[in-house]
């Protein structure tokens, strides 16, 4: 890439990432879809449960259905669902149309509403604490702390796992040190 932000592509033709429509600051500049999407989503419009519903159920008729949906605990667990891909690879250079559906979960209009959950729940919390306490100094939605409560609301019960398995990883390297010692010594 060179400095000025310009690069060159495969093809060999130049392109310019300002170009692109975040990049563009001339005044009077219509606004681009993107441009749009952020400021409805900001002032919290998105889409209703029964726009993503349309969306997910829209699906590429030429695409199989998502191998993971259909797996079994055995082969999720030992990550053999994606090996009929995997070996397709191997034979020939993978094209878009060998790629499965996506599945709902990780399609755009699902993750847009939760993340548009998280954000006015967020907005609703600070409009809360504003109103409640008649403070000179307002506080500010964060979208790291929101970011970071749904996480913690989701994944509560994860902790204690990853603790104890911390503390039985600890826990095995001082047993198998113990037992080295013990045996090192006895035969000395």
């Amino acid at each position: 890439m060179c400095a000025n932000g310009e690069g060159m592509l495969r093809n060999g033709s130049e392109t310019s990432f300002r170009d692109e429509p975040a990049f563009r600051d001339e005044p009077g500049m219509e606004s681009d879809e993107n441009d749009v999407f952020v400021e409805e989503l900001i002032k919290g419009e998105t889409t209703t449960a029964a726009e993503e519903e349309e969306i997910s159920t829209n699906t590429t008729p030429d695409r199989s259905p998502n191998p993971f949906q259909n797996a079994s605990f055995f082969s999720r667990l030992v990550f053999n669902w994606p090996y009929p891909l995997m070996k397709l690879g191997m034979k020939r250079t993978i094209t878009d149309s060998d790629l499965s559906e996506l599945m709902v979960e990780d399609s755009s209009p699902h993750n847009l509403s939760a993340f548009s959950r998280i954000w006015n729940d967020e907005l609703a919390r600070v409009e809360r604490i504003n109103s409640k306490k008649k403070r000179k100094k307002k506080i500010r939605p964060n979208l790291h702390r929101a970011i970071v409560v749904d996480y913690l609301k989701k994944l509560w019960f994860i902790q204690p796992m990853f603790a104890a398995g911390g503390a039985a990883m600890v826990g095995q390297v001082l047993v198998l040190g113990k037992l080295i010692e013990y045996f090192d010594t006895g035969t000395a």
